[in-house]
């Protein structure tokens, strides 16, 4: 599910964090549609689940509660894919705590122009070198076509196609070429 994805990009940041990245740049793709207004509207659905999940989580953090209801979820997301590493999950609860603050969300897709011109710009790594850019990048084919997303640490697709070549762009995400 997205939101349990969403959980998993929070603690590979902080893991990433945990041991010495915390200013690398973090990167989640969502490729779930190819129609820019639908695009729109998973990031402007995303925007205020993330908000909601900041609080709860900063609310929990602040008040040492372990046992809140968001914190049972990353810790059940943590068990769930996260059993072989060697890191507790109370020792990333403050990493958590920080890299639910930086992570953004964005649209990136696009228009009758130069779509890779526009989608570099709303992607602007350079601009965060020193503090690194966390991003929740959704997108269509923008995405599909190769356009490289920083620190990619989860991939959430959901998509049909009717074009070999589009399938091919794809998996090269995945290192297939």
């Amino acid at each position: 599910c997205l939101k349990e994805a969403i959980r998993c990009f929070v603690i590979n940041n902080s893991i990433r964090a945990s041991r010495g990245d915390k200013y690398t740049h973090n990167s989640m793709l969502i490729n779930v549609t190819p129609y820019t207004v639908l695009i729109d509207d998973v990031a402007g659905l995303i925007t205020p689940y993330l908000e909601d999940v900041r609080d709860m989580f900063a609310n929990s953090y602040k008040m040492k509660s372990n046992d809140s209801e968001i914190i049972s979820l990353f810790k059940k997301t943590f068990e769930t894919h996260y059993k072989d590493i060697e890191i507790h999950f109370d020792d990333l609860l403050e990493e958590m705590h920080h890299s639910l603050q930086k992570i953004k969300v964005i649209a990136v897709h696009g228009s009758h122009g130069n779509k890779e011109a526009k989608a570099e710009n709303s992607l602007n790594y350079e601009k965060y070198k020193d503090k690194g850019l966390s991003v929740i990048a959704v997108g269509g084919y923008i995405l599909s076509r190769g356009l490289t997303l920083e620190g990619l640490n989860v991939s959430y697709f959901v998509r049909t196609t009717k074009t070999s070549d589009t399938i091919t762009q794809m998996c090269r995400w995945y290192g297939y070429r």
